[in-house]
């Protein structure tokens, strides 16, 4: 076939489909343009479908509606707009329009807009049970918890049926919960270095607050044929947007902890999804040390990479350690990931470690899993191994693994 030839059949072919698709009603079209979304993601299609529809009947509220969904679902919120106001200055009443407009708005975070348009619904239709929903989760949004909890409630109360709503009130209760109980237990053996293994378990007490989480906890461990408590606190107060800070202190009258232990650190989101952290730790055992943390991480699509480094000053050389570590995100949830880390050198994070050791050589290999079993449990696991220089040219090897629960509340 020639290219005249074939050329005329892509024509005749192409007037051939429109003229067919012109013979449809408005609903066909309608029905078709669904399919084209539902069936082959066509958006373009579905669009061409629903404006012919809109040619043979410009009044018809749910192709206008429907229209105006596909515009939002493809990033165009201003043709969205204007489909929803036109429905709704022929039909003020129509409710599908209002939680079309209302999805719009708030999927692209004009969430105070959202609401208003909610609101707006629920003027003509108090009961609508779409628009309670959608009012609560734009209230919730806007940092409005305990009007959201009412709106849901009492709306229940005298519609106790109303399944959407109940749901809608239960993840509420479930997104909002700021208090958590965390237990955890690590065991350690050594091959050489010592002949008793290590036991270290915690409980801690956590809360979310407006300015960041806080975090107290207790540390119990048998090191030695000798137990210890430590006594810990935390926080990640949130400064400026982009950028928040670790703060923590620790203290111990017991020998096989530090006696005091000190920690700050800043991190500051950079362009191209990376993200930078400084710092400094200070331990207190016999004698003060004092470490300098520097590290550089990035966001790579639902995974999180990063190299940190902790440097002090020694009396013969610098005193340093790298950590390259990496977490897989299963959700939206920081609980909820695969971690994988290796590096050299001592980590005064690492509560793993016990005492500080300097510039003697060592290497570490690490695996955690932590899973949300529910809003309100998450499980978690770590397997590690370390092999040590504890003596000059001695080494050994340290086998832990530890299992945690956080309960939220």
């Amino acid at each position: 076939m020639n290219f005249k030839a074939f050329l005329t059949v892509f024509i005749l072919s192409g007037t051939a489909l429109t003229a067919s698709s012109q013979t449809l009603s408005s609903d066909e079209l309608l029905q078709a343009s669904q399919a084209a979304v539902r069936q082959e993601k066509n958006y373009p299609k579905a669009i061409s479908l629903l404006k012919q529809a809109l040619e043979q009947s410009p009044d018809y509220a749910d192709v206008r509606i429907f229209l105006g969904r596909v515009y939002t679902w493809n990033d165009f919120p201003d043709s969205a707009r204007a489909q929803f106001k036109t429905v709704l200055s022929k039909d003020a009443g129509n409710l599908e329009a209002y939680s079309a407009s209302f999805d719009l708005e708030y999927w692209n975070d004009h969430i105070p807009k959202s609401l208003e348009v909610a609101e707006a619904g629920l003027k003509i239709h108090p009961n609508a049970q779409e628009l309670v929903v959608r009012k609560a989760r734009a209230l919730n949004a806007l940092d409005r918890l305990p009007e959201a909890l009412r709106l849901t409630a009492n709306f229940l109360k005298q519609n106790p049926q109303s399944a959407d709503v109940a749901a809608q009130l239960q993840s509420l209760k479930e997104d909002n919960l700021k208090n958590d109980f965390t237990y955890g237990y690590t065991f350690s053996s050594f091959d050489k270095r010592f002949e008793q293994p290590w036991h270290l378990a915690n409980i801690s007490y956590g809360r979310e607050t407006a300015l960041g989480s806080l975090n107290f906890q207790i540390n119990y461990a048998n090191r030695f044929n000798t137990n210890g408590l430590e006594f810990e606190t935390a926080a990640y107060p949130g400064i400026a947007k982009g950028l928040y800070a670790y703060v923590g202190a620790a203290v111990s009258g017991s020998s096989i902890f530090s006696k005091n232990r000190l920690g700050l650190s800043l991190y500051k989101s950079l362009p191209y999804s990376f993200e930078a952290e400084g710092g400094i730790r200070y331990l207190k055992f016999s004698s003060a040390t004092t470490l300098y943390v520097v590290g550089l991480g990035r966001y790579v699509g639902s995974s999180f990479i990063g190299l940190r480094s902790y440097l002090g000053p020694d009396e013969n050389a610098l005193s340093k350690s790298f950590s390259l570590y990496s977490r897989f995100f299963f959700s939206d949830d920081r609980n909820d990931y695969l971690g994988i880390s290796a590096g050299t050198g001592f980590s005064p994070d690492d509560a793993t470690r016990g005492l500080y050791t300097s510039n003697l050589k060592s290497f570490k290999t690490a695996v955690e899993y932590s899973r949300n079993v529910s809003k309100r449990l998450t499980l978690s696991a770590s397997g590690s191994y370390i092999n040590e220089e504890f003596r000059t040219s001695t080494f050994g090897n340290q086998f832990t693994i530890s299992a945690g629960m956080q309960q939220r509340f």
